[in-house]
């Protein structure tokens, strides 16, 4: 228990796709979220893990030079 997964449809003016979302030690978000993430979080000191997957609908329009991706922290991370 505590260790679910979340999917999210998302899709913008420029991109289309799907964010797989695993948290360790949360709620479960619905009572028929799938917990197939036991072996993902067991023994390791993982947090969290976010996956990305879609298209780009203006490849005309962005250069992959001008992609990005990333996050923001508002304190150190430690060991990693």
């Amino acid at each position: 228990e505590g260790k679910k997964s979340l999917v999210i449809d998302f899709e913008t003016e420029y991109f289309v796709g799907t964010l797989l979302l695993r948290i360790r030690d949360i709620p479960s978000p619905t009572k028929t979220t799938n917990n197939n993430n036991k072996n993902y979080f067991d023994g390791k000191k993982r947090r969290f893990q976010g996956v990305v997957k879609g298209r780009f609908l203006k490849i005309d329009k962005i250069p992959m030079s001008s992609c990005v991706t990333g996050q923001a922290f508002d304190r150190k991370g430690g060991k990693l």
